[in-house]
């Protein structure tokens, strides 16, 4: 087995694994074997952590260790077990890794998926650009754009400062971003900003006439890598996104604010950010969120950034997300609607991670290899998860 492989499966069923480690093991498990290996990992994760419901650690020890013996014809599968040896292995397994947390050690009956016809396809790099004067222009690749102090290949599209003495109107274009699609934008200070599927934002062409530069969020969720003040003749930056208007000073911070999801979401990377609504005021901390409830309060919390930021850098990353939720953010990805045959299904919990280059019939599969769904139907746009 690879054993940079190895490494990072260790440490990613650990919880140990850093934001880097996670884009590696992402990247390896493109490969068919890695994968198939991986996946087996979570199976063994699964059956040994279900003992837990009703045994006590010395029981789940025992099982391990017969699964082990099991598994010897399978040396190479189960190396990383012998290697950090069987007791911390056993803690590793405890603890959750990728998988379906099954509450429920009825067996099930499984069937085999359905499919009927699929027009599902992966996202992909696509937006609308609205101009100024309201015209629109599709932006996907092979289609480029250019304009004064803008330009496009297609799949991202970059402004430049416009070198006047003489103040400009304030001119505001808009990108958006359907489901099954997202964008790069780099505005005319610099400021860097990923668009996650359905997704509008709207912003000035260009800065040099106003006082702080300012975008809005209409709805969705966008990541952001904002250009100092320093660099900016001391502007202040802020994003409006709903009740809540977010001051910054040169920092990486991502929003979320979809139209269908009660709560507004403000992740903070690096730097610093003030989240203000009405007459409050929070200053977040790096690996801090604030969340704004429906009656506008805020609420800060500690999270896990990288679960947070992780779909810019191609990666679902799920933890302890119930299936509802799940596929509430893959339908955006893919374009898709979703129907609970059970809803039962829906409070079902994962942890783990998905690349966002997988097929939707992968993705399902895997699911239902783990034991979280009986079957499930795909027919057109249309999934039933049974």
């Amino acid at each position: 087995m690879n054993s940079t492989l190895e490494h990072l499966i260790v440490k990613f069923l650990n919880k140990s694994a850093t934001a880097k480690e996670f884009k590696t093991l992402t990247h390896l498990l493109k490969d068919r074997e890695n994968k198939a290996l991986f996946e087996e990992y979570v199976r063994v994760n699964h059956q040994l952590n279900q003992s837990l419901y009703d045994a006590d650690k010395d029981q789940t020890l025992a099982v391990l260790m017969r699964r082990i013996e099991q598994d010897k014809q399978r040396a190479t599968k189960v190396v990383w077990l012998r290697r950090i040896g069987y007791a911390a292995a056993a803690v590793v397994i405890m603890s959750l890794g990728i998988q379906y947390i099954n509450q429920n050690t009825t067996p099930q009956v499984e069937s085999a998926p359905t499919l009927v016809k699929s027009d599902i396809k992966v996202g992909a790099d696509k937006a609308i650009l609205t101009l100024a004067n309201g015209n629109e222009v599709a932006l996907e690749k092979g289609n480029e754009f250019h304009a004064t102090n803008a330009n496009s290949n297609g799949e991202s599209i970059v402004y430049t400062a416009t070198t006047t003495d003489k103040p400009l109107p304030i001119a505001y274009n808009t990108l958006t971003i359907p489901r099954g699609g997202e964008f790069f934008l780099q505005l005319s200070d610099s400021t860097k900003i990923w668009l996650n599927s359905a997704t509008k934002l709207k912003y000035p062409v260009d800065f040099s006439s106003s006082d702080t530069r300012q975008v809005e969020l209409v709805y969705g969720e966008a990541y952001f890598e904002v250009s100092a003040s320093t660099k900016n003749n001391g502007k202040a930056f802020k994003v409006l996104s709903r009740d809540q208007e977010i001051e910054v000073l040169g920092t990486a911070f991502n929003v979320k604010a979809y139209e269908e999801e009660e709560y507004t979401y403000t992740t903070l990377v690096h730097g610093k950010v003030a989240v203000n609504v009405n007459e409050q005021s929070k200053q977040l901390t790096p690996n801090q969120q604030a969340i704004v409830t429906a009656n506008q309060e805020i609420k800060i919390s500690a999270i896990d950034v990288y679960n947070e930021i992780s779909w810019k850098d191609g990666v679902f990353s799920f933890e302890g997300k119930n299936l509802a939720e799940i596929m509430t953010v893959l339908s955006r990805w893919f374009d898709m609607n979703v129907v609970f045959q059970d809803n039962a299904l829906k409070k079902k919990q994962f942890v783990g991670v998905l690349g966002r280059e997988q097929s939707i019939e992968e993705i399902l599969q895997t699911i239902h290899r783990l034991g979280a769904i009986n079957t499930f139907e795909i027919n057109s746009k249309k999934i039933i998860l049974k």
